[in-house]
């Protein structure tokens, strides 16, 4: 269950972030030869490289635009490269200075205008990235409290609704690993607010309330993840459990 979910989440968000490169690479040097520096040359070779994935060779030419010119865009094009390479925590490291460095300059000019205002969230959305996918190695390899620490990192900064609730969802799913089923509630619950269709919010709260031996609860949660999933096995085998303890209960 955990290992396909944590992989779909995974390429949804690779893919979420080479948009958001290349997206802002095309604004800003879409621009005649002659009036392209050194710096700008290098950086769209990279994201040549990058669009083809080849990474190894993007990061090569971002590495020299960052020593010819050290600014928030090819900080974050580092960034952005090393996330695809799964450096998650130097990736991040880019992606900080890249904020770090937009900020100052909003903050001499006493505010900002839309696109910097957007290149702000792509930033701040790519290192909750970069913490969910963090989150997600170290779940695979039982480094529970590692993960949630990384998921928690992440919200810091993550302002894409479906980043959030996959970071909180992941959560969730951490807490319950270890038993601690009422973080595991709050986090679950929260998802599910934000999204009354996500199933699988629905499932993990329920499993929660049933560590806590919440029947009722986890029947009526268990029984919304079925409803909005009809054909996930996984769900049904979840609430015949629940079911089952009840009615041994009442015999």
């Amino acid at each position: 269950m955990q290992k396909s979910y944590l992989n779909l989440v995974s390429l949804y968000y690779a893919v979420f972030s080479l948009v958001a490169v290349l997206g802002i690479s095309i604004i800003l040097f879409q621009t005649p030869a002659y009036a392209v520096s050194k710096w700008q040359l290098n950086y769209n070779k990279a994201v040549g490289f990058l669009k083809i994935k080849k990474y190894n060779s993007a990061l090569k030419f971002a590495e020299t635009s960052l020593k010819e010119n050290k600014n928030p865009y090819t900080l974050q094009l580092n960034g952005n490269i090393l996330q695809f390479l799964k450096k998650y925590k130097k990736s991040n490291y880019y992606f900080k200075k890249s904020l770090a460095l937009i900020i100052t300059k909003v903050n001499k000019k006493g505010g900002n205008d839309k696109k910097t205002e957007n290149f702000i969230k792509v930033i701040k959305n790519n290192i909750g990235v970069n913490y969910l996918l963090a989150g997600n190695r170290q779940l695979k390899k039982k480094n529970i409290k590692d993960a949630i620490n990384n998921y928690k990192k992440g919200l810091a900064f993550a302002n894409k609704k479906h980043l959030t609730d996959d970071l909180m969802i992941n959560a969730a799913i951490s807490y319950e690993n270890i038993n601690k089923f009422k973080p595991a509630i709050y986090y679950s619950k929260k998802v599910v607010a934000n999204n009354p269709k996500n199933a699988f919010g629905y499932f993990v709260k329920g499993r929660a309330e049933y560590g806590l031996n919440e029947l009722n609860p986890s029947i009526a949660d268990l029984k919304t993840a079925v409803k909005l999933s009809p054909s996930d096995k996984l769900f049904k085998t979840a609430l015949k459990l629940v079911e089952k303890k009840k009615n041994a209960k009442k015999s």
